[in-house]
C-alpha cells in the first residue's frame, strides 16, 4: 500500500516505540537488570513501606479514592495543606495551601 509523506511518517516506528519494545523485552528476560526507561528501583525497605501504606489505605477506605479519582489541577488539597504547614514550620515561610 502506498502512503502519503504524512502516512509514511505516521506508520513507521518512532524512537519511543523502539524504546518501549526494548524495555518490554527486558522485563520478559529472566535476570535482566533494568537500568533505565523510568522504572523505579526495587528497594526492599521501600517495597515494605509501600506495602504497609497500601494495606493501611485499603483498611481505612482511602485506596479507592487514590486509585480512581483525579486530583484537582492544583494537586491534592491534603498534600497542599501539609506542604504549606511544613514550609511554615521548617522555614518560617508565610505560606498557605493556595500559594
Amino acid at each position: 500500500m502506498t502512503f502519503s509523506l504524512f502516512g509514511d511518517k505516521f506508520t513507521r516506528h518512532s524512537g519511543i516505540t523502539r524504546l518501549m519494545e526494548d524495555l518490554n523485552d527486558g522485563l520478559r528476560t529472566p535476570g535482566a537488570i533494568m537500568l533505565g526507561g523510568g522504572n523505579p528501583a526495587q528497594i526492599p525497605e521501600m517495597n515494605d513501606y509501600f506495602q504497609q501504606l497500601l494495606s493501611d489505605m485499603l483498611d481505612n477506605g482511602k485506596a479507592l479514592d487514590a486509585l480512581c479519582n483525579y486530583d484537582g489541577p492544583q494537586g491534592k488539597s491534603e498534600l497542599l495543606s501539609l506542604l504549606a504547614n511544613m514550609l511554615r514550620d521548617e522555614l518560617g515561610w508565610e505560606i498557605e495551601p493556595q500559594n
